[in-house]
């Protein structure tokens, strides 16, 4: 028995749409900016925004309430791992 999934169907279609790309960058050597770009896409898509009540109502800008919280860089780091694993065992099918 495997792992349960951690996406939606919507969200394996997401990934599905950007494994046709995966040998060329392969290839290239550039899976890292290829990931980057999945991932930054994924986000805008199914954000995973982290914000300390608190400090949002205390903030006096936009950019003080979207600065990267220590769990933001986690879940992206996450997210990329999943990416990862996700497209290549796509790709082995």
């Amino acid at each position: 028995m495997g792992r349960p999934r951690w996406t939606t169907p919507e969200q394996d279609e997401f990934f599905d749409g950007y494994t046709g790309d995966m040998e060329n960058q392969k290839k290239n050597n550039g899976l890292t900016s290829y990931y980057n770009i999945i991932v930054q896409e994924f986000l805008k898509k199914w954000p995973a925004t982290v914000i300390d009540e608190d400090k949002a109502k205390a903030a006096d800008t936009v950019e003080n309430i979207t600065k990267k919280t220590p769990e933001q860089f986690a879940v992206e780091r996450r997210t990329k791992v999943r990416l990862r694993l996700h497209l290549s065992s796509t790709s082995a099918c």
